[in-house]
């Protein structure tokens, strides 16, 4: 049994989104039964990030051998992926009905790493040094006011029929979480990694993330609950002196090569499709090494023109949100009543419907039965759901 009552990011998330969302998947434990997957491309693009800017090794190590180091990385988890893929459905090999693109997404990560190691590392990484990766934290959520620690004071409760003993000063799942009645509230995580800056002093948290389309700007980033909440924790757990938040995007592709026409278009022996993986480096190398006279031509112009403008694939991106101490105030009392809302037992629950919030949400049919009047509970309690 926890001594805490801990809220995690993902939690606030939820909470924020859809009351009624939360409610189920925190507080009764109800969630989405998904199938095993044999690549969890982002869990394993991770670990080869965390290798890639490992403290120990940084200083004598080239580029290639991070890069090499990080490759490694990825291949290993990849397999133990698929091992523990292939035990969990008694199976001997990878079937093609599991939707399986094993071996294509080993390679989109290698050239993913591969460029990175190559084209950005060397560019972009040398006014800084990583000192932490995989930094846990658990920080005490206090009344701004008072400066006391917020506590849970959820009843106990004991389930009928399940014969667990549960005494009077402990809660059991009324909020969500097995703990010892007024235990304190914490805000917990675990940071990608704290790097130092040697040019401007001090430190800042490093997160990464793999995604289909780099974000445009950091509009959103700075109300983030994750950007807010751990730089926050760092400040006041950690106590570093943490003055700003890298959220470093890498889109989960690499650019290539132009691919080749089978006939020549208008003079071109390339393609100038606009949603083909290339960019201006690797395009304008192509064609003037392989189509010198549709080069020299212009017939390329228009597309290498392009390529340099602002709709051109952005494939890593990194954003700097800086903090002040008025922000991380602002910030600590903001998470202070987010999390008094979520521990309330007088909390009303409701759903915030709408586009965004109910799109692709698995709790949508229950949901809707809920507010026809129909028996959402049968909904709950089959598939594709399970108690936690």
């Amino acid at each position: 049994m926890a001594n805490t009552h801990e809220i995690h990011t993902s939690e606030i998330r939820s909470f924020l989104g859809c009351r009624r969302r939360w409610n189920w998947a925190y507080r009764d434990r109800i969630v989405p039964d998904t199938p095993a997957r044999p690549l969890q491309f982002g869990i394993a693009f991770h670990i080869a990030m965390e290798t890639f800017y490992d403290p120990g090794p940084w200083s004598s190590t080239s580029p290639e051998e991070k890069t090499k180091r990080a490759i490694d990385a990825f291949i290993q988890e990849c397999e133990r992926q698929r091992l523990a893929f292939l035990k969990a459905t008694g199976q001997s090999a990878l079937l093609q009905a599991d939707g399986d693109d094993y071996a294509e997404r080993i390679d989109l990560g290698i050239g993913m790493l591969e460029w990175y190691g190559k084209q950005i590392h060397p560019k972009e990484d040398y006014w800084f040094k990583p000192v932490m990766v995989e930094v846990p934290f658990q920080v005490p959520i206090v009344d701004p006011s008072t400066g006391q620690p917020l506590r849970c004071m959820a009843p106990p409760v004991q389930y009928a029929g399940e014969g667990i003993n549960v005494t009077e000063d402990e809660c059991l799942r009324t909020c969500g979480q097995v703990h010892p009645y007024a235990a304190v509230v914490t805000f917990d995580g675990r940071i990608d990694a704290i790097m130092q800056d040697q040019v401007n002093g001090g430190y800042l948290i490093w997160d990464h993330k793999s995604a289909a389309q780099i974000r445009k700007d950091d509009r959103l980033l700075q109300l983030d609950p994750q950007v807010n909440g751990y730089m926050w924790a760092a400040v006041v757990g950690l106590e570093m002196d943490v003055r700003g938040f890298l959220y470093v995007e890498y889109r989960k592709d690499y650019p290539k090569p132009p691919e080749p026409l089978k006939k020549s278009y208008k003079g071109r022996h390339f393609s100038t499709n606009k949603t083909s993986p290339t960019d201006y480096e690797n395009f304008t190398r192509t064609v003037q090494r392989f189509d010198p006279p549709g080069y020299k031509a212009g017939v390329y112009d228009e597309f290498i023109a392009w390529l340099q403008g602002p709709e051109a694939p952005v494939y890593h991106k990194r954003f700097t949100i800086l903090k002040d101490k008025k922000n991380l105030k602002s910030i600590g009392r903001q998470l202070y009543d987010i999390a008094r809302d979520m521990i309330s037992q007088d909390l009303t629950i409701y759903p915030n419907a709408g586009h965004f919030s109910c799109s692709g949400c698995a709790y949508y049919t229950p949901c809707l039965s809920m507010f026809l009047g129909e028996d959402h509970q049968h909904a709950l309690s089959s598939t594709p759901f399970k108690h936690v």
